[in-house]
């Protein structure tokens, strides 16, 4: 299974400096540019995270993350921005998936623990497919000790929010995190207000919060 994490900007300089903070933790390589970054994902991957840059001449982070979600749909999306706004992080999120959007300058203590989330999101991924293509019992025992599979209506202190929650579940939390309205979140996901409310009241249920006055942005922002 890859641990391979790709970063890719148009600033040589910005990768150069992204390589020397994160090379001693993971393994990086990085691609000048959106264009390169897809040759390096068809020659060198599968790669488990890429991060891209927002602004590229050619084409922007949100089209190449699209791309990068139909080459490789397993590897975890994470995107950085010195213009970051709600349209843009919603447009992020629904076209590519994104794992993460962070603003820039991102400190450098929160960019390694995104890339630490999001090893581990591709990890239990990458177990939970394997399962469904094996049918195996072994696979399943391998995410936890416990068969946590998302869904869970149980929390379990320090389980993953990926395990905890299902995928419309995640994309939604993600949302509620950078500030999204409930219709704002509606209009991304195609779904109704009443939907997304549903799914406010099973997160807070997944989280432990069904019963305790937590903002559940504060609290999502503290834990993803």
């Amino acid at each position: 299974m890859t641990d391979k994490i790709l970063i890719v900007d148009d600033d040589p300089h910005i990768l150069e400096g992204m390589r020397a903070l994160l090379a001693n933790y993971f393994h990086v390589r990085t691609a000048h540019g959106p264009e390169q970054g897809l040759q390096d994902l068809r020659s060198s991957g599968p790669y488990a995270v890429v991060v891209s840059d927002l602004k590229m001449p050619g084409m922007s982070g949100i089209d190449f993350l699209a791309r990068v979600r139909e080459v490789s749909q397993q590897t975890v999306r994470v995107m950085l921005t010195g213009y970051a706004d709600v349209e843009t992080a919603v447009a992020a999120v629904n076209r590519g998936e994104v794992f993460r959007f962070h603003t820039k300058p991102c400190p450098t203590d929160v960019l390694r623990q995104t890339l630490t989330d999001a090893l581990s999101k591709f990890r239990t991924e990458s177990l939970m497919h394997q399962e469904s293509l094996q049918g195996s019992a072994e696979a399943r025992r391998a995410l936890s000790d416990d068969d946590a599979m998302p869904g869970v209506s149980v929390p379990v202190p320090g389980m993953p929010l990926m395990v905890l929650l299902t995928g419309k579940e995640l994309r939604v939390a993600e949302l509620i995190r950078m500030d999204a309205s409930s219709k704002e979140i509606a209009k991304v996901m195609n779904i109704s207000p009443r939907t997304v409310e549903a799914h406010r009241e099973n997160i807070r249920k997944k989280l432990g919060l069904a019963n305790v006055k937590i903002n559940l942005q504060s609290y999502l922002k503290s834990i993803m």
